[in-house]
């Protein structure tokens, strides 16, 4: 059952958004490390990817580093790749997470859903009470204003 927010149980955060640029634009730009570095992490934030292995079994990094020089590692394993319309990753952040984006179309516009299962209701919560959230709709924040520029 789905609940208001959108999440399916105690365990899961859900967030949807429509972008105003084309499926195939979008889905590379979240797989391609060239366009990943000018728009992940929150606002401020820059971000390297040190790899990405884009197939079912291979991995992936990001460095996100403050203004301060604080460095946040983020790592992955890819379960499941199909291009262009979904992506399954494991591990995120070194958490015991299982993360899903889905790219639909829809008129030349992109619905993107990120489904965040958390290996339990106490970890989603503390996740809730981090306010992480919030960092990832700054991060498709970030996102959209990147598909927007010319």
């Amino acid at each position: 059952m789905t609940q208001p927010d959108g999440t399916s149980d105690d365990r899961e955060f859900v967030l949807t958004r429509t972008l105003d640029a084309p499926r195939e634009l979008v889905f590379q730009a979240w797989t391609d490390p060239q366009h990943i570095a000018r728009w992940w992490g929150p606002q401020g934030m820059t971000t390297s990817v040190t790899e990405m292995d884009l197939r079912p079994g291979g991995s992936w990094r990001y460095v996100m580093a403050a203004p301060d020089g604080s460095e946040f590692p983020l790592t992955g394993v890819f379960s499941e790749v199909v291009p262009n319309e979904r992506i399954v990753t494991t591990g995120f952040d070194d958490q015991n997470v299982s993360v899903t984006v889905i790219f639909e179309e829809h008129e030349g516009r992109t619905t993107l859903t990120l489904r965040v299962l958390h290996e339990s209701a106490e970890v989603r919560q503390a996740q809730q009470e981090r306010r992480v959230d919030m960092g990832w709709n700054s991060n498709f924040d970030s996102l959209e204003a990147y598909l927007a520029r010319p």
